[in-house]
């Protein structure tokens, strides 16, 4: 087995050169210049000028860039290895701190995408699917380990996730669902991005607005940030948020579980414990 392992390990090692020098070589054949450490996602150069170039991504990157929502698209190209390649323009800056996370900007920019009827074509041309309330809740129930079953906090959750399901007669849209702040992009400029789209779905847009309010924003202003979006914090509304960040806090908590990151799960099970203590 230990063999195998490293013989393995050598021809990963092997192919991942191989692949290097057709990549390079391809870049060079086009006028660009790949900087030395890449892998999945790359950096290059001409004319003075750093590009980001990124492997297989989703195919809503041309409008989300015609939006302003991420860095301009600047060629999309084919390669030998049937990989398909994006170039866009490498935003110098940084990603947010959550003091930043009360940017006006971003319930602005989330409108954007939820009312984006653009991005709803591509994503069903693509064959996306509307991932409804009810779906998710039986999708998290089939990867639940048992050792989580028996924490009160998760058994509690499930509980509730049950026994007040949102109302599904509604309009599915375009959602990111990993609104981390270090997926938000603020460059050197002042302009704000939103990145690293591969998880989107065709959702309740409750979903991301849940994630940004219950994990940055101060309750006091939970109104004011809703304003901005365009939407009445109605009590039924404010009731779809909390089913779905309980959703997302409970997937997190399988997630982290799974990779036996303890630290991360605990603090996960704690702000989880919060939604029905600590949020009105």
């Amino acid at each position: 087995i230990v063999k195998y392992i490293v013989h393995y390990s050598l021809v990963k090692e092997s192919y991942r050169e191989r692949r290097s020098i057709i990549m390079s070589k391809e870049y060079y054949q086009m006028g660009w210049t790949l900087d030395e450490n890449y892998e999945e996602d790359y950096f290059c150069s001409r004319d003075n000028r750093r590009y980001f170039i990124k492997k297989n991504t989703t195919p809503m990157i041309a409008t989300l860039s015609a939006e302003g929502i991420v860095p301009r698209l600047r060629w999309t190209k084919r390669i030998s290895n049937g990989d398909v390649l994006i170039a866009q323009d490498f935003e110098h800056g940084r990603t947010l701190e959550k003091e930043d996370m009360i940017d006006k900007r971003i319930p602005e920019i989330l409108k954007k995408v939820h009312t984006s009827p653009k991005l709803k074509k591509i994503m069903k041309a693509q064959g996306y699917k509307e991932e409804t309330a009810s779906n998710s809740l039986n999708n998290l129930k089939t990867i639940i380990a048992d050792e989580l079953r028996k924490n009160k906090n998760v058994v509690d959750a499930l509980n509730y996730l049950e026994n007040f399901l949102p109302d599904e007669d509604i309009e599915y849209t375009p959602c990111h669902t990993d609104l981390h702040k270090d997926n938000w992009l603020l460059s050197d400029k002042g302009k704000l991005f939103l990145v690293d789209w591969e998880h989107s779905i065709l959702c309740d847009p409750a979903i991301d607005i849940s994630f940004i309010l219950y994990r940055y924003i101060p309750q006091e202003k939970w109104g004011e940030w809703l304003e901005i979006y365009g939407q009445e914090p109605t009590i039924k509304y404010r009731s779809r948020l909390k089913w779905y960040i309980t959703l997302q806090s409970v997937i997190m908590i399988v997630w982290y579980h799974e990779k036996k990151q303890l630290t991360e799960m605990n603090a996960w099970l704690i702000f989880l414990n919060s939604i029905f203590n600590e949020f009105i």
